[in-house]
C-alpha cells in the first residue's frame, strides 16, 4: 500500500522516537577512559584528568556520563588534548580511578531532527520537496545529448534537476566530481548548502572546493566557508576557510580570547604531566574564558554565515543550528548518502530548490540501534533504496535521475578487480592512472604483490570472545596483522591501515599501535589507523590489512560476515586500499560456515583462483626472517623453546599460561615452573586440572583454546601451533591487560594460591558455568542467564536482556552440586554447599573441607 506523505513522516516520527528510547537505554556512545586522577576540587566540583586509548572526537564544552563502578556520574568536557580528557564531575569518585566508560548523549541530535521534521509536516512547501525527493522520478530537464564528459553531465543536472542522484563507487572520483558541481554553480551566483554524514568527509570536499578556486585565482574570503569543528590539519591552517577562523580575524577581541586559553591550557597541561597540585582557580578561569570565548564567537560566526555563498556543514549540525536551518539555498549537495538516515536527507531537501544526493548503496548503510518494525523500515537503509532507484536499475539497467561514475582511480588494478565483477557487474573500469600503484605493491611486505592472502588456518589460530561485549577477537591474527603493519611502515608505506569487522580486535591492534608505535614516534607524514569497518567507510590507505577474525573457536561465523549487509562491509573492508591489500582469513573455517554465495566466500575463492594465496613457507618465512618491531617478535620452533623459557625464568611476580592440551606443551616447561612456583604466582588455564604436572598453583578452570603464556603482565606469548612450530612474543603491558579483561580473567595473588587436588571423585558432566547457562533463568525477566568472575573472583550472573547481576546464590549451587552428583574425591561423601565469608562455597562436611566454587565453574 502507498503511504501518504503525511503517513510517511508519522512513520519517521515513530522511527525516531524508538531510536531515542534505544540509545538512552543504552546510555549513549561511549569511549573506554583510564588512569583517572583527581588534580583539584572545590566545593561540589571535582577535576579530573583522564586518558584514552587513542585520541577521540569530544567538543570542549560537552555534558558527558561517566560509568565507575555501576554508576553513573554527570560531568561536562573542560578540555581535550589528544588523547588526554580534563573533565568537571559534580560528585567525587576517589583520587584515583581507572577502567571507566565516558559517553555522550548522541538523541540530543535526533530530538533536533524531530523537531526539524514536525516544522516541515507544516509546511506545504517543504512537504512538495520532500515528495519529489522520494518519488525518485523527478523531471529531466537538463540537455540530454551525449555530454563531452562524465563531470558535465553531472553539473548539468545539478542546475537544471529538481533532484540528481549520483552513484559513486569507491575511487570513482565522488569527490572530484562534487567540488566541481558546487563550483560550478557557485560561479553562476547560486548560494549552496553542502552536507555530509561525517565532519572528515566535510573537510575532503571542502578542501577540493577551496584548492581548485585557489589554483585558479578566484578565491574570495569569506564566500565559502566550513562551519562547525574540524580535526583537518588543512583545514585548520588555512587562513580563510573555517568559519571561526574568519571571525577570529574580524574580531580580534576573540582571537586574543583564544590566545589565553591556550596558554591557561598549556599550564594545566604542565602541572599535570609534572604531577603537581593544579589549583582550582585555574581550571575555574579556563572555563571561565572557554564559556566567554563560546559565547563571543557564535555571535561573530553568525555575520560570517550571513556572507557565505557557499556553506559546509555536517547533517547533524545542520539540523541543530538555526543559523542553517533558518535559511533557504539554491542547491543542497549531500555527500556519504548511503550512510545517513533518510529522514535526514528529506530534511536537507527542506533547505533547497535543488539537491543532489551522492553515495553508494553497494557500501555500507545507516546505523541504527533499535530493533523495531519503522526503525528497520526507514532508518537502515539507504535513500537510493527506499526510493526505488536500485529496484528500477536493477529491472531496467538505468534510472532517469541516477547517474553513475565509472572510471575507478584509486586502487591497483589487482586489488579492484574483486568488487568490480562481484559489486558493480563490470560496470566499473580502471583509470589509466592506477598504473602507478604498482610503486606501492613493489615494496614489502611480500614485494611485487598487491593482493595477498595469509590463511590464518596454517597457524591453528582460534577466535575468541570479549566476555562483556561478546565482540570476537584473535590473538593470532593479530600479532600477525602487527608484525605486517610494522614491516610495511619499516619499508616506506606512508599511510597503513588495519580493518576489522570487530570492536575487540580493532581495539588490541589501536591500543598496541598507541602504545608501541604513537604517531609522535612515526616518521613525519606518516599515518597508522585501526578501526571497525564502518569507521573506515570513506577513508582510503596505501596499504590496508583486512582482518577477518574468524576461525575455529567459534561454532558459527559471525553475522557481521552473514547477514544481508555482509557483501556491503566486506566491499568497503577491500576498497579502502591503493596500492597493497592483505587478507587475513581462516579459509577451511569460512568454508565450512560460510555459503557460496556470501561475499566474504566470493573473495577467499578470488583470491585462491588468482594466486593471491601465500603459502605457508613464505609467511613463515616473512614472519622471522623480516624481523619487526623489538616489542612484537615471530619466532621458528628451534627459537621459541630457549626463549620462551629464559623469559619465563626471569619472572618477578607472575605467569599465566593457558594450556588447552596439556601434552603438546613441551617437557622442559613443568619443571622450569615447579622450581618457581615457591617464588611467583603460577595461574593455570585450562579444562584439564587433573593432568597439571604442578603442586602448587591457581586454577583457572575454564575453555580457552588458544594457547599463550603471560608473564608479569607485561609479555605474551602467542602459540601459533600446538607443536610450538612458531610463535610470537609480545611486550606491552597495556595490551596484556586488555586481553585480561577480555579474557575475564582476575589475576591471581600469592594468598589465593591452590594446591593441586581434584576436589570430585567424577568429573562432572557440565561445568557450573555451562549449567547456569543452560537451566537458570533471571529473576527479573525470565530469560536464560550467562555468568563471570568479576575482578573480586565472585561469581556473578548477569541476563544479556534485561542486564540485571547477582551474585551466584547458594542455592543455585546447593541445585547444581545435586545436578552433577558431587562427592568429595577423599571421602567420598556428598558435597554441600555453604556460606563462607560471603560466598557461595562447597563444602564436605566429613573432611571439614571448604572449597571455593570457581574451581567448578
Amino acid at each position: 500500500m502507498k503511504l501518504t506523505i503525511h503517513e510517511i513522516f508519522e512513520q519517521w516520527q515513530k522511527a525516531l522516537q524508538a531510536e531515542i528510547s534505544t540509545l538512552k537505554d543504552k546510555g549513549g556512545s561511549s569511549v573506554h577512559i583510564r588512569h583517572g586522577k583527581m588534580i583539584s576540587s572545590h566545593k561540589d566540583e571535582y577535576i579530573y584528568v583522564f586518558y584514552t586509548s587513542s585520541d577521540v572526537y569530544l567538543v570542549e564544552g560537552a555534558a558527558v556520563r561517566i560509568k565507575y563502578n555501576e554508576e553513573d556520574y554527570l560531568g561536562e568536557i573542560i578540555s581535550v588534548e589528544g588523547n588526554q580528557l580534563i573533565v568537571t564531575l559534580a560528585t567525587y569518585i576517589g583520587k584515583t580511578v581507572s577502567d571507566l566508560e565516558l559517553s555522550t548523549e548522541p538523541w540530543r541530535l535526533i530530538e533536533a531532527l524531530l523537531t526539524r521534521l514536525d516544522e516541515a509536516s507544516n509546511d506545504q512547501q517543504k512537504l512538495r520537496q520532500v515528495s519529489k525527493l522520494l518519488r525518485g522520478n523527478a523531471a529531466v530537464n537538463h540537455h540530454q545529448q551525449h555530454a563531452e564528459t562524465p563531470l558535465k553531465e553531472v553539473v548539468n543536472r545539478s542546475l537544471y534537476n529538481d533532484t540528481t542522484y549520483v552513484w559513486g563507487p569507491p575511487g570513482t572520483g565522488k569527490t572530484f566530481t562534487l567540488s566541481r558541481v558546487i563550483v560550478q554553480n557557485y560561479v553562476k551566483g547560486q548560494k549552496i548548502l553542502v552536507l555530509t554524514h561525517s565532519n572528515a568527509a566535510l573537510d575532503v570536499v571542502m578542501l577540493a572546493v577551496t584548492n581548485f578556486l585557489s589554483e585558479r585565482g578566484r578565491w574570495k574570503t569569506g564566500d565559502i566557508i566550513r562551519y562547525g569543528m574540524s580535526r583537518d590539519e588543512q583545514v585548520i591552517a588555512h587562513d580563510s576557510l573555517l568559519s571561526s577562523t574568519i571571525a577570529e580575524q574580524i574580531h580580534h577581541q576573540i582571537r586574543d580570547r583564544k590566545m589565553v586559553i591556550t596558554e591557561q591550557k598549556d599550564y594545566v597541561k604542565e602541572k599535570i604531566e609534572a604531577k603537581q597540585h593544579v589549583p582550582i582557580q585555574s581550571v575555574t578561569s579556563l572555563q571561565t574564558e572557554l564559556e566567554g570565548y563560546r559565547s563571543e564567537l557564535t555571535e561573530a560566526e553568525k555575520e560570517v554565515i550571513l556572507r557565505a555563498r557557499v556553506i559546509g556543514v555536517t547533517l547533524t549540525k545542520a539540523a541543530v543550528d538555526k543559523q542553517i536551518f533558518d535559511r533557504n539555498y539554491d542547491l543542497i549537495v549531500i555527500d556519504e548518502a548511503s550512510m545517513a538516515y533518510v529522514p535526514q536527507i528529506a530534511f536537507a531537501a527542506t533547505l533547497g530548490k535543488r539537491i543532489v544526493v551522492c553515495g553508494d548503496f553497494q557500501q555500507l548503510p545507516p546505523i541504527a540501534l533499535s530493533d523495531n518494525l519503522y526503525v528497520n523500515r526507514w532508518l537502515k537503509e539507504d535513500i537510493f533504496r527506499k526510493t526505488n532507484i536500485v529496484t528500477t536499475l536493477e529491472q531496467q539497467g538505468k534510472h532517469p535521475n541516477l547517474f553513475m561514475l565509472t572510471k575507478q582511480r584509486r586502487m591497483h588494478p589487482d586489488i579492484s578487480a574483486f568488487s568490480n565483477v562481484e559489486m558493480y557487474q563490470s560496470n566499473i573500469s580502471d583509470h589509466l592512472t592506477v598504473k602507478k600503484r604498482a610503486i606501492i605493491a613493489r615494496k614489502k611486505p611480500y614485494p611485487g604483490d598487491a593482493m595477498i592472502f595469509i590463511d590464518s588456518s596454517y597457524f591453528q589460530a582460534f577466535a575468541m570472545k570479549d566476555e562483556i561485549y561478546e565482540s570476537r577477537f584473535n590473538l593470532i591474527t593479530a600479532c600477525l596483522a602487527l608484525h605486517h603493519i610494522f614491516v610495511a611502515y619499516r619499508n616506506g608505506h606512508k599511510s597503513i591501515g588495519y580493518v576489522t569487522p570487530y570492536r575487540a580486535q580493532a581495539r588490541i591492534i589501536s591500543t598496541w599501535l598507541n602504545e608501541r608505535m604513537p604517531l609522535s614516534k612515526l616518521a613525519e607524514g606518516t599515518t597508522i589507523t585501526a578501526a571497525t569497518i564502518h569507521k573506515f567507510q570513506g577513508s582510503e590507505r596505501d596499504f590496508m590489512i583486512f582482518d577477518i577474525v574468524d576461525s575455529n573457536g567459534q561454532l558459527t561465523a559471525g553475522q557481521l560476515l552473514t547477514n544481508k549487509q555482509s557483501s556491503r562491509l566486506v566491499n568497503v573492508a577491500v576498497t579502502r586500499a591503493k596500492g597493497k591489500l592483505l587478507t587475513i582469513a581462516d579459509q577451511p573455517f569460512i568454508k565450512s560456515k560460510v555459503g557460496k554465495d556470501k561475499a566474504i566466500s566470493k573473495l577467499l575463492n578470488h583470491m585462491h583462483k588468482k594466486n593471491h594465496k601465500q603459502s605457508h613457507d613464505n609467511i613463515v618465512a616473512s614472519l622471522t626472517d623480516e624481523r619487526g618491531s623489538k616489542q612484537l617478535t615471530w619466532y621458528r620452533n628451534n627459537e621459541v623453546n630457549d626463549i620462551l623459557l629464559k623469559d619465563i625464568s626471569n619472572a618477578n611476580k607472575r605467569i599465566m599460561i593457558s594450556v588447552p592440551q596439556l601434552h603438546n606443551y613441551h617437557n622442559q616447561l613443568w619443571p622450569v615452573l615447579k622450581d618457581l612456583s615457591n617464588k611467583l604466582v603460577i595461574t593455570i588455564i585450562t579444562e584439564e586440572p587433573e593432568q597439571i604436572p604442578l603442586q602448587s598453583y591457581h586454577l583457572v578452570q575454564k575453555r580457552v583454546l588458544q594457547p599463550f603464556v603471560i608473564i608479569d603482565e607485561r609479555i605474551i606469548w602467542a602459540i601459533a601451533h600446538t607443536d610450538i612450530q612458531v610463535a610470537a612474543k609480545m611486550n606491552a603491558p597495556q595490551t596484556v591487560r586488555l586481553l585480561l579483561k577480555y579474557l575475564n580473567i582476575p589475576l591471581a595473588k600469592r594468598n589465593q594460591m591452590q594446591v593441586r587436588e581434584t576436589i570430585l571423585l567424577h568429573h562432572p558432566t557440565i561445568s557450573l558455568k555451562n549449567y547456569i547457562s543452560t537451566w537458570h533463568y533471571c529473576y527479573v525477566c525470565n530469560h536464560q542467564q550467562s555468568s563471570f568472575i568479576n575482578e573480586e573472583g565472585r561469581i556473578i550472573l548477569e541476563c544479556k536482556h534485561c542486564y540485571s547481576k547477582r551474585v551466584l546464590s547458594d542455592k543455585i549451587l546447593a541445585k547444581y552440586l545435586q545436578y552433577i552428583d558431587a562427592r568429595c574425591k577423599q571421602c567420598h561423601s556428598k558435597l554441600n554447599e555453604e556460606m563462607k565469608n560471603g560466598q557461595a562455597a562447597i563444602y564436605c562436611s566429613t573432611c571439614k573441607v571448604y572449597y571455593d566454587a570457581k574451581r567448578l565453574w
